[in-house]
């Protein structure tokens, strides 16, 4: 160029057909020349930052693979533990329950107060080991469900006779209708589930509060069962975390332990869904919904 600058050109020749001599044609190509730099030097930078997110995505799966083994071993070694602790905490609660039938008349009242509180305590502790083990069965999918057409109003009567005093009083009303709502379930399971929702329920409601049942169909498929209580409540952002395992609460300080996970794999075991409905200061509803049964299926009771 006039300037000095030295710039590329592209030089293209062709005889002339009908008489002697030739066509050059000059051309800069500088336009070009940058545009196929740019793209190499894109396609360089392009096949670096493949190169660094396939190594980062390795190291990620590794990371991945290795934190699966180790919540696996941690499953598997509680699982031991929480199976070894099931015989000799039985022993202990049958020993217990010997004691309070055979010598009644050698213990003050306090003492009799402290034996059954110790007994209580054990027992407590034995459904907690058994919860777990349930939970680890449904999370493996290897659960027995022995399904049954089943009277969802029933359930809930029998599951209320499985509370002790503090949760049954607490319950000031049962919705159902006049016929029978039958789905199709493990009744062992779903009561443990019903009596789970209620003691929640329980534990979270105020002395002088309430808890209310309701069970309606939903649809031709489905049958919906309601827990609400008029307690504290419970904000959005938790409404799920509350179904994990041990998951605790900073608003309320307090643990829902394993009752509601045991709740969310057991209905989602049978096909159903589990939520809750709640706000702050206005209570909480736990529902569930399970399939019907068959149309023309005779129900059973779920009593043991």
């Amino acid at each position: 160029r006039g300037n000095a600058e030295v710039f590329p050109l592209e030089i293209v020749s062709g005889k002339l057909k009908d008489r002697p001599g030739a066509v050059i044609l000059l051309r800069d190509i500088t336009a070009r020349r940058q545009l196929e730099e740019h793209v190499i030097r894109a396609k360089e930078e392009a096949e670096s930052s493949n190169a660094a997110k396939t190594q980062a995505l390795a190291q990620l799966e590794a990371s991945y693979t290795k934190l699966q083994d180790l919540e696996r071993m941690r499953d598997m070694l509680t699982h031991m533990i929480v199976h070894d602790l099931k015989s000799p905490l039985s022993s202990m609660i049958g020993l217990l329950s010997l004691v309070e039938e055979s010598a009644p008349d050698e213990f003050e009242e306090d003492q009799i107060k402290h034996l059954r509180n110790a007994k209580k305590a054990g027992c407590s502790l034995l459904q907690m080991i058994e919860t777990l083990l349930d939970i680890a069965r449904l999370e493996s999918r290897a659960m027995p469900l022995n399904r049954s057409p089943s009277d969802l109003g029933n359930l809930i009567h029998e599951a209320i006779t499985l509370l002790d005093q503090e949760g049954a009083h607490k319950i000031v009303g049962i919705s159902e209708p006049e016929t029978p709502l039958i789905v199709s379930c493990d009744p062992d399971i779903i009561r443990r589930v019903i009596a789970n929702l209620i003691i929640n329920a329980a534990k979270f409601t105020p002395a002088d509060g309430e808890i209310r049942i309701a069970v309606q169909a939903q649809g031709d498929r489905e049958v919906r069962l309601a827990v609400a209580d008029n307690g504290k409540g419970i904000p959005a952002e938790y409404h799920e975390a509350i179904f994990e395992r041990f998951r605790q609460l900073e608003v309320r300080k307090l643990s829902y332990g394993l009752g509601l996970n045991f709740c969310k794999l057991a209905v989602e075991a049978h096909g159903g869904r589990i939520h809750v409905d709640s706000q702050p200061g206005k209570g909480s509803i736990f529902w569930f919904v399970l399939p019907t049964a068959p149309p023309d299926t005779p129900a059973t009771s779920g009593a043991a």
